[in-house]
């Protein structure tokens, strides 16, 4: 609905006009994957394990002892799952042998024995991926519970205005600092601006439409990380969503501000 009233204000054409630009973006994508594992597939194929990262037993285990998602040490997790990968998902082209090659045998010329070539190995991504989803899922229903308190968790990290982690050195912490100050008028700015636009009814009809679909990705981006591994910046694809809230709301200030002066 949003969208439909965003095309209204904008004209069909510039609808059409970002359409073909974006496919012409993306198409690449589909195209090279369709080539590499024989499917167009359109995002990635390390959900799985983005996924799995976000839901295994070595992450709920640490959550289950208190432990935050912030200080957890994922080494346990990534020796497991780079030993199932080689295990389970590693192919390893077949190649002739270059020892015994060619043998006289009493039907002609023996044929070349084949070998595992050890030096050049294929990952089954897709299977992989597969089986990460699986083992995911897996462990969700296992733990209900310890998945809650995750995606809690995963919530917070998306949208904290600081880094989980800070060095000792004056430079580690004037960086936090820089930080925690950038991304607290950021947000306050976009709060304001939402609330401006929506509550006041300020500002063009296209602009509000603009921004709905900016806060309709917002809750999509933060649904989605519900089951997926999150980090702060995996919140960059809401920057000019957020960058567009936080200009609506200095400009209407600093517009209020010009006409008290003015008076």
């Amino acid at each position: 609905a949003a969208g439909m009233l965003l095309f209204r204000s904008a004209g069909w054409t510039s609808l059409a006009a970002y359409g073909a630009a974006a496919g012409m973006v993306l198409a690449p994508w589909p195209v090279r994957n369709r080539i590499q594992f024989g499917q167009p597939i359109l995002t990635t194929t390390h959900g799985g394990y983005t996924m799995l990262l976000a839901n295994n037993q070595w992450l709920y285990e640490h959550l289950r002892q208190g432990g935050a998602l912030a200080d957890w040490n994922p080494a346990g997790f990534h020796h497991a799952w780079h030993q199932t990968v080689e295990e389970r998902f590693l192919r390893k082209p077949i190649r002739p042998s270059p020892n015994n090659a060619g043998e006289d045998t009493p039907f002609g010329k023996k044929p070349f024995p084949l070998e595992r070539d050890s030096t050049s190995s294929i990952v089954d991504e897709l299977a992989a991926d597969r089986w990460a989803y699986r083992e995911a899922i897996r462990t969700i229903g296992e733990n209900p519970g310890i998945f809650c308190r995750a995606v809690l968790f995963r919530w917070g990290r998306l949208w904290q205005i600081v880094p989980s982690r800070i060095g000792e050195s004056y430079l580690d912490r004037l960086v936090f600092t820089g930080c925690f100050g950038w991304y607290l008028g950021e947000f306050m700015l976009a709060i304001w601006g939402i609330w401006v636009i929506y509550i006041r009814k300020k500002g063009s009809p296209l602009l509000r439409n603009i921004l709905l679909l900016a806060l309709l990705w917002a809750g999509l981006l933060t649904a989605l990380h519900t089951f997926y591994w999150t980090e702060m910046r995996m919140r960059s694809p809401l920057t000019a969503g957020l960058a567009l809230a936080a200009a609506c709301g200095l400009t209407r200030n600093y517009f209020q501000k010009q006409r008290g002066l003015r008076s």
